[in-house]
C-alpha cells in the first residue's frame, strides 16, 4: 500500500539568455512547457533534472516568427527523510519573466514544485 512519507513545496529561480535569429520589433509571447523532470533521491535530498522547452513568437517586419528552445535545469532539495527506493510524485509548472534587447532575450524561469515521497508498505488488516 503507498504512504506518503514526505511532502515538500520548493521554488527556484534559474537565469538564462536566448539569442534571436533577428532583432525583433517587439516579443508577444512566450509559452513555456515542462518536457521531462528526472528525480535521483539520496538520504534526505531529491536531486532533479527539469527539461522546459518554449516558444518564442516575437515580429520582425510585420509578420509573427515563432522559435522554439528547450534548457535542462538542475538542482536539489532538501527533504528529511527521503532515501532511495521512494517514489517521487511530483507537480510542477514553470513561469518566464524576461527583458529583451536587440537580438537577445534575458530571462528568469521560476520553477514551482510540490513533491510528494511514497513509500511502499505491507500492512496487515
Amino acid at each position: 500500500m503507498p504512504v506518503v512519507i514526505a511532502k515538500k513545496e520548493q521554488s527556484f529561480l534559474f537565469s538564462t539568455v536566448k539569442p534571436l535569429p533577428a532583432v525583433p520589433k517587439n516579443i508577444r509571447e512566450i509559452k513555456p512547457y515542462v518536457n521531462q523532470v528526472n528525480f535521483n533521491i539520496m538520504k534526505n535530498f531529491v536531486i532533479f533534472d527539469l527539461e522546459i522547452s518554449q516558444d518564442v513568437f516575437y515580429v520582425i517586419d510585420g509578420r509573427v516568427m515563432v522559435q522554439g528552445f528547450s534548457d535542462v535545469f538542475s538542482d536539489a532539495i532538501p527533504v528529511p527523510g527521503a532515501r532511495e527506493g521512494m517514489e517521487v510524485r511530483a507537480d510542477v509548472e514553470a513561469e518566464i519573466f524576461y527583458n529583451s534587447s536587440d537580438s537577445s532575450i534575458f530571462e528568469q524561469v521560476l520553477v514551482n514544485m510540490s513533491l510528494q515521497l511514497i513509500e511502499y508498505r505491507n500492512i496487515i488488516l
